[in-house]
């Protein structure tokens, strides 16, 4: 999931169906490590979707992301 607000979720040009760019990955990997290491209540839940470890999660992000490329083509970058 990438945050974004409401003009980029909907419409022409959001990214309702579209995969985010490979650049926005880094960012949600950060993110997600960052909610892992102040035991926030999705922790445990980015944990067992993604990975036991940050380099198994990192690969996740980066295999899924590589995965929703090849079906959806179109990528998605806010303005």
């Amino acid at each position: 999931m990438v945050l974004a607000c409401r003009g980029c979720n909907r419409g022409a040009g959001g990214k309702f169906d579209r995969v985010p760019a490979e650049r926005l990955l880094d960012r949600l990997h950060a993110r997600n490590e960052f909610l892992i290491g102040s035991h926030h209540p999705l922790r445990e839940t980015l944990v067992l979707q993604t990975g036991a470890t940050e380099p198994v999660r990192r690969g996740f992000l980066r295999d899924f992301h590589a995965h929703a490329v090849r079906h959806l083509i179109h990528c998605w970058q806010p303005t």
